[in-house]
C-alpha cells in the first residue's frame, strides 16, 4: 500500500499522541496495535472511501441506537492453529464464536440505503455451518462446557457426580466411626494429595483400616484415607480422563469446522478489526467535535477555524489558505508568538487527514493529498554525529531539495537560522527560489528581514505574521496573512524586566531605516485591529437591521392572515343568512299550502323575497365597491389567482384584460382576477421589504427547514423580491451538515432570476461567513 513519504519522526508533530488517544477507544488489542502504527496514505480515492465509511458510522451513532459493544476478539491465531491441526481450546473457541456472532449482528444493524459504504465493510453474508451458535450455547467466557453438549459427556459427568457423592459419604462415615473411638486428632476432614483424609492420633494408626497419606511435622498426627474411598477415587480419576477425552473430541470437531471455514473466517476477522478502527476514530471524533474536511484535486490547503488537536479549548483558531494566490508563506513575529504552533497544526492536519482521521476545523476546510511532506522543527543537534544545530538543519534542507517535487509540502521552522544573519538570509532566499521552481507548497518561519522583502516582491510567496498586542505587549497567537511581523525583541525584553538604559542603547544601535519599517508594521497592526473592531460593529448593526426586517415581515404576514380571517367570517355570515332564510322559506311554503294561499300568506311571501333581494343588492354593492373598479395604467394591483402583486403597464387584447408587470415578468390577466391596492397597502409593502439603505436587501432564515420545505420558501422569497424590486437577497442556512447549503446552491444554479451568488463577505472582504449566502437578482 502506498503511503506518505516523510523524512522525519512523527513524534516531532506529536502525531503519536493523537494515535494513542484514538487507540484508547478501540475494543480489540489488534485494533489498538493497528491504530498506533497507522501510516498516512497518498491515494485520495482510498482516503475518501475511508471518510465515507467513517462519516456514516458517525451518523449512525447520532441518529440510531447506541452500539452496546464491550470487546472485539482477534481470532487469527485460532485460524492458524486449525490449519496446523492444533486443537483450539475452550476459551479461544468461545472468543472466536463470540466475534463471529458480533460480526453478523453489526452487519444486520446497517441498511444499504443510509449506510451503503459502511455496509460494504461486512462482505460475508452468512456461513453455511452456524457452529458458532452451538459454541455460544454450550461454552462460556471462562472455558466451562455445558454437559448437554453431548450424551457421552453428560453420562461421564453424571458418573463423576455419583462417585463424588459416594466418596463424601464414605469419608463422613469413616470420620464418625473414628471419632466415636476417640482416635481423631482434629474435627475436620483434610485433603492430602487429592484424597479426603481423617486426622488420626499417631498411637492409634495401627487400629485404623485405611491408607496413611501424610503426617504432621511433630509426628503426633497421621492423615489416613479410608480404603474404600481410595478405591472410589481411582474410579473417579478414570472418569476424569474419559471426560478430558470427550472434551478433546468435541474441541477437535469444532477445530475441523474452523479449518473448513478458514477463508470466510479470515475475512470476518480482518473486517471486524477494520470496523474496530473506524469505531475508535468515530468515538474520538464525536468526543472532540472533529469534522471531515473536503478532499480536493486542486493543490490547495484551506483551514477554517482550525485548532491544534492537543491544545483543546486553549487553542486559538487558525484560518489560512495556501495554493490560490501563493504557494509559500513566510511567517514572522515574536518568539513564543505561535509560529511553531501554526506549523505543527498544519502538519498534524495533513497527517490526520491522510490517515483517515477527522480534524478540529470547519467541515468546509479543503485539503490536497500530498505524496511527500518534509518537516524541520526544533533543535536537531547531534553529539554522536558531531553536527551543530545549523549543520543538522542544513542536512535536512539538502535532502528536501533533492527529494521534493510538485506534490510535496515543506514545513520549516526558523529557516536557515543558526548562522550569520546575512549569509543565512541569502541562503534562505536562494533555497526558496529553487523550491518555487519545483512548484513545492510550504510554510516557513523566520526572523530574517530579507525574507520579508523577498515575500513582498516575489510572486507565489506571501508574508504572514503572528499578531502582537501593542498595548498589552503580549502575543495574541492569531495569524495575519499579508502583513510581515516583527520579532518584538525590545518590547518583550521590557515586559520581562530588562533595564531601560540597556533598551535605550539598543534602540540607538538600530539604523533609521529599520526603525521606520518597524514603526510602519506597528501602525499596520493597529489599523488592522481597528478595522476588525469596525467589522464586528458593522456585523452587529447588520444583524440588528435584519432582525428588524424580519419583525416587519412577521407583522405583514399577520395582517394578511387577519384579512383572510375576515373574508372567511364574511362568507360564514352569508352562509348563515341563507340557511336562516331557507328555513323561513320552507315555513312560508307550508303556510301557503295550509292556508290555501290566503292574502296574508301571499303578502308574507312577497315580503320574504323583497328582503332577500335587498340583502343581495347590498352584498353586490359591497363587492362592486371593493373589487369591481376601473383600472388604469400605473395602478398597483393584486392578482388574486396567483396571490402576487404587480403594476398595470398596458391594456390587453381582450375587453377587461390588462398587461401586468410582476417583477421582471409581464403577464396578461382579466379584470375580475385583479384587486386594486390602496396607497397604504403599497407603502406597507415597500416598508416590509426594503432596507433603509440605498441597496435594497431581504433576508430569509432557512435554518431548521427540510430540503423540500426550503425550496418552496426560496421560490416565494425570490418571487416577492422581484415584485418589490429588491436587487439583493440574503439566505441564512448555517454551517450544519451542508444539506441546506447544497439545496440553496442547486436552486440558485437553476434559477433564471439569479445573476450571481456567493458566501457573505465581511468588511473589505477580510472574512467570510459560510453560514449565509448572498445573491444578486438580475
Amino acid at each position: 500500500m502506498e503511503s506518505l513519504f516523510t523524512n522525519f519522526n512523527f513524534s516531532k508533530l506529536e502525531f503519536d499522541k493523537i494515535l494513542c488517544n484514538i487507540a484508547n477507544f478501540s475494543l480489540s488489542e489488534k485494533g489498538k496495535e493497528k491504530i498506533i502504527n497507522i501510516i498516512p496514505k497518498i491515494n485520495s480515492s482510498q482516503i475518501k472511501e475511508g471518510f465515507n465509511k467513517l462519516g456514516q458510522l458517525i451518523n449512525y451513532f447520532i441518529n440510531e441506537e447506541k452500539l452496546a459493544l464491550n470487546i472485539i476478539y482477534n481470532f487469527e491465531k485460532q485460524i492458524e492453529d486449525s490449519k496446523r491441526n492444533i486443537v483450539i481450546n475452550e476459551i479461544p473457541l468461545y472468543q472466536l464464536a463470540y466475534s463471529i456472532r458480533l460480526y453478523f449482528d453489526l452487519s444486520g444493524k446497517l441498511d444499504n440505503k443510509n449506510y451503503p459504504d459502511l455496509k460494504k465493510l461486512f462482505s460475508i453474508q452468512k456461513i453455511d455451518n452456524d457452529f458458532y451458535h452451538e459454541v455460544l450455547k454450550y461454552f462460556d467466557a471462562d472455558g466451562n462446557i455445558d454437559s448437554k453438549i453431548s450424551p457421552e459427556l453428560k453420562k461421564i459427568r453424571d458418573g463423576l457426580s455419583g462417585i463424588e457423592g459416594k466418596i463424601r459419604k464414605e469419608t463422613d462415615s469413616f470420620f464418625k466411626y473414628l471419632k466415636g473411638l476417640n482416635y481423631t486428632a482434629d474435627d475436620i476432614v483434610s485433603i492430602r494429595d487429592g484424597f479426603s483424609c481423617i486426622a488420626v492420633k499417631s498411637n492409634c494408626k495401627n487400629r485404623v483400616d485405611g491408607i496413611i497419606m501424610d503426617s504432621s511435622s511433630t509426628g503426633q498426627t497421621v492423615y489416613i484415607a479410608p480404603r474404600k474411598a481410595i478405591e472410589l477415587h481411582n474410579e473417579f480419576v478414570y472418569l476424569r480422563e474419559e471426560e478430558k477425552k470427550e472434551i478433546r473430541r468435541i474441541l477437535n470437531e469444532y477445530t475441523k469446522i474452523v479449518f473448513e471455514k478458514a477463508y470466510e473466517l479470515e475475512i470476518i476477522n480482518h473486517e471486524l478489526i477494520e470496523f474496530d478502527i473506524l469505531y475508535a476514530k468515530s468515538l474520538y471524533s464525536l468526543n472532540n467535535e472533529l469534522n471531515i474536511p473536503e478532499i480536493v484535486r486542486e493543490k490547495r490547503i484551506k483551514i477554517l477555524s482550525g485548532k491544534h488537536p492537543l491544545l483543546g479549548k486553549n487553542a486559538v483558531p487558525l484560518d489560512i489558505t495556501i495554493g490560490n494566490d501563493f504557494r509559500i508563506i513566510v511567517i514572522t513575529g515574536p518568539n513564543t508568538g505561535g509560529k511553531t504552533v501554526v506549523l505543527k497544526t498544519i502538519g498534524l492536519f495533513i497527517l490526520m487527514i491522510q490517515s483517515g482521521i477527522p480534524i478540529p476545523a470547519s467541515s468546509t476546510s479543503q485539503f490536497y493529498i500530498f505524496d511527500k511532506i518534509f518537516v524541520d522543527i526544533g533543535d536537531e543537534q547531534s553529539i554522536e554525529q558531531s553536527l551543530s544545530t545549523f549543520s543538522a538543519h542544513l542536512k535536512k534542507i539538502i535532502e528536501l531539495i533533492n527529494l521534493s517535487d510538485e506534490n510535496s509540502l515543506i514545513l520549516l521552522d526558523e529557516f536557515c537560522s543558526g548562522t550569520d544573519p546575512q549569509e543565512g538570509s541569502a541562503l534562505a532566499i536562494s533555497i526558496l527560489k529553487e523550491l518555487l521552481n519545483k512548484n513545492v507548497m510550504g510554510v516557513v518561519t523566520t526572523h530574517y528581514s530579507a525574507l520579508k522583502y523577498f515575500a513582498t516582491e516575489t510572486d507565489c510567496v506571501e508574508n504572514a505574521s503572528m499578531e502582537f498586542d501593542p498595548v498589552k505587549l503580549i502575543p495574541t497567537y492569531r495569524l495575519n496573512i499579508g502583513v510581515p511581523g516583527s520579532s518584538k525583541a525590545l518590547e518583550i525584553s521590557a515586559r520581562l524586566g530588562m533595564p531601560q538604559y540597556i533598551l535605550d542603547n539598543a534602540k540607538k544601535s538600530l539604523n533609521e531605516e529599520y526603525v521606520n519599517v518597524e514603526r510602519l508594521m506597528e501602525k499596520l497592526e493597529r489599523q488592522k485591529l481597528e478595522l476588525e473592531k469596525n467589522e464586528i460593529k458593522l456585523n452587529n448593526d447588520k444583524k440588528s437591521l435584519t432582525d428588524s426586517l424580519l419583525k416587519v415581515e412577521e407583522k405583514r404576514q399577520m395582517l394578511e392572515k387577519k384579512e383572510l380571517e375576515l373574508k372567511n367570517k364574511q362568507r360564514s355570515t352569508e352562509s348563515d343568512f341563507l340557511k336562516e332564510k331557507r328555513r323561513e322559506f320552507e315555513l312560508l311554503v307550508k303556510n301557503i299550502k295550509t292556508k290555501s294561499a290566503s292574502k296574508d300568506s301571499i303578502k308574507d311571501g312577497k315580503d320574504f323575497f323583497e328582503k332577500i333581494n335587498t340583502h343581495l343588492k347590498e352584498i353586490k354593492t359591497d363587492k362592486n365597491n371593493s373589487e369591481k373598479v376601473t383600472f388604469k395604467i400605473g395602478d398597483r394591483v393584486k392578482i388574486i389567482s396567483k396571490d402576487v402583486k404587480g403594476t398595470i403597464i398596458d391594456k390587453g387584447n381582450k375587453d377587461g384584460e390588462y398587461l401586468i408587470q410582476v417583477g421582471l415578468i409581464k403577464m396578461n390577466f382579466m379584470s375580475d382576477d385583479l384587486r386594486l391596492l390602496s396607497d397604504n397597502n403599497k407603502i406597507k409593502l415597500e416598508s416590509s421589504y426594503k432596507a433603509p439603505d440605498l441597496k435594497s436587501q431581504l433576508t430569509l432564515d432557512l435554518r431548521g427547514s427540510r430540503y423540500e420545505e426550503a425550496e418552496k420558501k426560496l421560490d416565494k422569497f425570490v418571487e416577492q423580491a422581484m415584485i418589490n424590486h429588491i436587487s439583493r437577497i440574503r439566505v441564512i442556512h448555517g454551517m450544519g451538515t451542508g444539506a441546506l447549503r447544497n439545496c440553496i446552491k442547486d436552486y440558485f444554479d437553476n434559477s433564471p432570476f439569479i445573476a450571481s451568488y456567493d458566501f457573505e463577505k465581511g468588511a473589505n472582504d477580510t472574512s467570510t461567513n459560510f453560514g449565509v449566502t448572498v445573491a444578486e437578482l438580475g
